[in-house]
C-alpha cells in the first residue's frame, strides 16, 4: 500500500553557486531555515523567494516546540532561540542563549521534561546535559556521562537520554543518579552478533506498546528489545541496501538508501512501501526535510495519506 505520495512544488536547475545545505527546519507552513556552508538562510515556500539571516557556515538546526537550536562557525556552540523571535530582518543573536559551555560539541538534541527545556551535546565519549532558561536568557549546567565509544547517536525521548555507539545503546535518566542501562545485553546470546561486528547506531525509537519495548536501529539490521536489552521479539528489520539515515515519524522508520527510501511500520515490524527518492539525505529529525547528493534544486512535498490535503505532513526538499 502507499503510506506516502511525493509531489514536487519547486524546481529549478542547478547553479555553478548551488546552496550547499547543512540542516533546515519548518518554521512555520510557509517558511524554512536553512542552515548552510555560506550562513542561515529563510526560504520563504509561498514566493519562492531566500533571504539571508546570517553570513557564517550553519552546521546545526533542530526544533523543538517552539524553540530552535543552531550552531556554526559565528559562535561554535549551541544557541537557543523561540521561534518567534525568528524574522528575515532580525538579529538573532539579540534573543537567543549560547551555551558558551558546550563549544565544538559534534552532537546536539533537545527535549522538554516536567516543564524543564534541556539541551544535550556531545564530544566523543562525552555527554553534556543543560537547562535552559530562556526567560532568564542563561543556562545551567546539570550533569555529564560517559560512554564506552565515541557518540553516533543522541536522543532525548520521555524524560530520558538514549546514547547510541558502535553495536550498543545507553539509557540515561535525566533527574537523579539512576544508574544506566545497556540497551543490548550481553547476556542475550542472540544479540552477539550485533557486540562482534561493529554495527554503527542509526537510530532508536521507544515504542508506545503499553510496555518497555525499544527499537534498536543499526546499519545492516534494527532489532526490537525490553529495557533488560534482551530481546523483545523474533522480528528483526533488515535493510534492502546500506542506508545513508533513518528517521522515525510515528509509526513510521523510514530508510534513506541509494535507491529509495524505504517505509517500515514499527508497531507490527512489517514494510509498508518504497518510495523512489535516490540517495537522499535527512535534513532534520522528522525526516520531514531531506537532501539529495547533486543536480537540480527541488521542493518536493511528501504527503501522508489519510491528513488533510492543507497539512504539511512531510516537506522534502532536495538537492537532484
Amino acid at each position: 500500500p502507499q503510506i506516502f505520495t511525493p509531489k514536487v512544488i519547486y524546481e529549478r536547475q542547478a547553479e555553478k553557486d548551488a546552496i550547499r545545505i547543512n540542516c533546515a527546519v519548518m518554521l512555520d507552513p510557509s517558511h524554512i531555515l536553512l542552515g548552510t556552508e555560506d550562513g542561515l538562510l529563510m526560504f520563504d515556500c509561498l514566493e519562492e523567494g531566500v533571504h539571508k539571516m546570517g553570513e557564517k557556515k550553519v552546521t546545526h538546526l533542530e526544533r523543538w516546540e517552539n524553540m530552535i537550536v543552531y550552531m556554526g562557525q559565528k559562535h561554535k556552540c549551541p544557541c537557543v532561540i523561540h521561534t518567534s523571535l525568528i524574522a528575515p530582518k532580525q538579529d538573532l543573536d539579540a534573543g537567543s542563549v549560547k551555551v558558551a559551555d558546550a563549544r565544538s560539541c559534534h552532537l546536539i538534541t533537545m527535549g522538554t521534561a516536567s516543564n524543564i527545556l534541556y539541551l544535550c551535546t556531545t564530544n566523543r565519549k562525552k555527554v553534556s546535559l543543560f537547562e535552559i532558561q530562556i526567560k532568564k536568557m542563561n543556562y545551567s549546567k546539570l550533569k555529564e556521562f560517559s560512554a564506552p565509544h565515541n557518540i553516533q547517536l543522541v536522543r532525548l525521548l520521555s524524560g530520558h537520554l538514549y546514547v547510541g555507539y558502535v553495536s550498543g545503546v545507553m539509557k540515561f535518566g535525566l533527574q537523579g543518579d539512576v544508574m544506566p542501562l545497556k540497551l543490548v545485553s550481553g547476556d542475550d546470546l542472540t544479540l552477539g552478533f550485533i557486540r562482534v561486528n561493529d554495527l554503527n547506531c542509526l537510530g532508536c525509537v521507544e515504542l508506545n506498546s503499553g510496555k518497555k519495548e525499544y527499537l534498536l536501529c543499526f546499519h545492516m539490521l534494527a532489532v526490537y528489545v525490553d529495557e533488560s536489552g534482551k530481546r523483545s521479539r523474533k522480528e528483526e528489520l533488515i535493510w534492502h541496501s546500506t542506508p545513508y539515515d533513518i528517521v522515525y515519524s510515528d509509526p513510521y522508520l523510514l530508510i534513506f538508501t541509494e535507491c529509495c527510501v524505504e517505509i517500515y511500520h514499527v508497531p507490527s515490524a512489517h514494510w509498508m512501501q518504497n518510495v523512489p527518492i535516490r540517495k537522499a539525505r535527512s535534513l532534520n529529525r522528522m525526516g520531514s526535510l531531506i537532501q539529495l547528493s547533486e543536480g537540480a534544486f527541488s521542493l518536493v512535498y511528501l504527503r501522508k495519506h489519510g491528513t488533510e490535503g492543507c497539512c504539511l505532513t512531510f516537506l522534502y526538499l532536495l538537492l537532484l
